[in-house]
């Protein structure tokens, strides 16, 4: 049988207002208010936000990280368009020409010589017949 997201906690936490305990389900990013957030704040432990308000402690509730996340088409256009998140994002820019050069020079890798050829670099491949 499943189990239930809301249990009560144990203990004095009970008289002090914290009387259930809701496990965190995914999190849903949206890119402006909808009725999408009234929806889902009624299913125990999904959260909806907009993407100018996603945080690490929404991300990572108790800093345990790998929360499923959710973003709509919209928010993620949201995020490219304005450049949210990204005032101080010192990395490289990466171009898709750079990209597809990078990807050619791994089609183009030599095979791996064997044990026998890099232990005697005169060895001959197997095939081959020596002169005597």
């Amino acid at each position: 049988m499943k189990e239930h997201p809301i249990k009560i906690r144990a203990g004095r936490g009970k008289m002090r207002g914290r009387r259930y305990k809701v496990k965190k389900g995914p999190l849903i990013v949206v890119s402006h208010v909808c009725p999408l957030l009234k929806t889902a704040a009624n299913i125990p432990g999904v959260d909806i936000v907009e993407v100018n308000n996603v945080n690490a402690h929404v991300l990572a509730p108790g800093a345990d990280i790998g929360r499923l996340t959710l973003f709509t088409e919209a928010a993620v256009e949201r995020l490219a368009k304005e450049g949210l998140f990204m005032n101080n994002y010192k990395g490289p820019k990466i171009e898709k020409k750079k990209i597809a050069a990078a990807e050619k020079k791994e089609e183009k890798k030599p095979a791996k010589k064997t044990v026998q050829e890099k232990a005697t670099p005169s060895a001959k491949k197997a095939g081959e017949k020596t002169k005597r």
